[in-house]
């Protein structure tokens, strides 16, 4: 088994953008549609950390500690 100290992960990009109707979020370089609207940047923000933990568990599941 690998050792978890010595791991690193490059996680995807997100790009933010904000209109009078709210704030949207997606992938960087992706034709993806924009997510959304939410009400502030703490939603964004939180959304945004909620996706990259599905891809960090999605990628190294296995090594992540409990």
């Amino acid at each position: 088994m690998l050792d978890n100290r010595n791991r690193v992960y490059a996680l995807a990009s997100w790009t933010v953008k904000s209109n009078g109707k709210g704030w949207f979020v997606r992938k960087t370089d992706s034709s993806d549609e924009w997510r959304g609207p939410y009400r502030n940047e703490t939603s964004v923000c939180l959304i945004i950390a909620r996706f990259l933990k599905k891809e960090l568990i999605k990628r190294d599941g296995l090594f992540l500690p409990l």
